[in-house]
């Protein structure tokens, strides 16, 4: 029997009135009322290749606050999720806009009988559109640099190469303290320092998988064995426990619930100016509240410009022959300050103690390494 046509049932008996009121008091936010969309639809089905963020972003004009409109019913197994074939409805429930799978009620009481619920095999639709960061999920991974160096290390090649292929044996050594005999073969890379603060703060460092080993043969130093390879193996390379297997994917879009203020690091591929769907860095993690889903606004960095006209009203008429002429200074233009403007939206998908990656999810104009992400605002504010 195939995919397409094995189903799940799942009985939900779920006898119980419940009133409009009630069920806006327990989940409808006290807020304001978010914004809808003039475009969006009454009913819409979801589609294959959907996102979750697709589908706030069709109902409104800040996708984030999504858990303010699904109106899910706790009696169904992980209400959040949503699969393909779904039908959703827009609904008012004590004035404010919800998002139901059940249809629009005509009486003021809402009626759920036992019903069967069939679910296709097929995976829930993702958060994000999973294609943009799959290499990336189980890919670098931050770790504390002395950690790091700790960690076993290839020191030579069995045939002597100067690098080693794919099936290439290799020594390692500080296998045996480790106490395990399959690992991760990673290479060192970034070291990354909070640009917050004005001494060297060190927030961990990136390591890049190049593939996994396990012991052949447990001696000092160890016999290893390589598993798989993405690249050469190189002397130096470190042997680390593997990382638990990235697979939360379906989290839903949401403001985080601490002020935050992160700094972008990094983005990754080396571009200097960041758009959408690429992946960025930031100096701020699990440690200051952030969880996989927070959305942040993006702001520019602000910066000062040459003032084109320096002997204008409000400048400083004496230029270039200023105060510090007599002194030996060299004239300062004017300048005119540019302030920080919101730039786009991401969300975080991987947090580590002290940093997190995320996706930027839309780009309203250019913007770089140093720019800020902040808690999200509403259009309406």
């Amino acid at each position: 029997m195939t995919n397409y046509t094995r189903f799940i049932r799942i009985l939900l008996v779920s006898l119980f009135f419940w009133t409009v009121t009630l069920g806006a008091t327990a989940q409808a936010a006290t807020g304001p009322v978010p914004e809808i969309n003039e475009d969006a639809p009454l009913r819409y089905v979801v589609q294959p290749g959907d996102t979750l963020w697709d589908i706030a972003s069709y109902y409104l004009s800040d996708p984030f606050l999504w858990p303010e409109i699904w109106y899910s019913n706790p009696d169904v197994g992980n209400p959040h999720l949503i699969y393909p074939g779904d039908v959703l409805y827009l609904i008012w429930v004590d004035g404010r806009p919800m998002l139901s799978r059940e249809p629009p009620q005509s009486s003021d009481v809402v009626k759920l009988s036992p019903k069967v619920r069939e679910e296709a095999l097929s995976e829930p639709i993702p958060t994000i559109p999973l294609d943009a960061i799959r290499a990336f999920l189980n890919g670098p991974r931050i770790i504390d640099k002395e950690e790091l160096d700790r960690s076993p290390y290839v020191v030579e090649f069995k045939d002597e190469h100067i690098m080693g292929g794919r099936w290439e044996q290799f020594y390692a050594k500080g296998v045996a303290r480790q106490g395990i005999e399959s690992f991760q073969l990673v290479r060192e890379g970034q070291v990354y320092f909070d640009p917050d603060s004005d001494e060297q703060v060190e927030l961990g460092q990136e390591v890049t998988p190049v593939g996994g080993a396990e012991v052949a043969r447990l001696e000092e130093p160890a016999l290893m064995k390589p598993l798989e390879a993405t690249r050469e193996v190189l002397r130096g390379d470190r042997l680390l426990p593997h990382e638990e297997e990235f697979s939360d994917t379906n989290f839903y879009p949401r403001a985080p619930d601490e002020e935050i203020d992160a700094a972008i690091m990094a983005v990754q591929e080396g571009v200097t100016s960041i758009g959408r769907y690429q992946i960025v860095t930031l100096n701020k993690g699990a440690n200051e509240g952030l969880e996989s889903g927070h959305v942040l606004d993006i702001y520019s960095a602000g910066r000062r410009v040459k003032d084109p006209y320096p002997n204008s009203e409000g400048n400083d008429r004496s230029y270039p022959y200023g105060p510090n002429k007599a002194r030996g200074i060299p004239p300062q233009p004017p300048s005119v300050e540019i302030p920080p403007e919101k730039a786009g939206r991401l969300m975080i998908f991987k947090t580590y103690d002290r940093i997190s990656y995320a996706l930027v999810m839309e780009s309203f104009r250019s913007f770089r390494v140093g720019a800020r992400a902040r808690n999200p605002q509403r259009s309406d504010s």
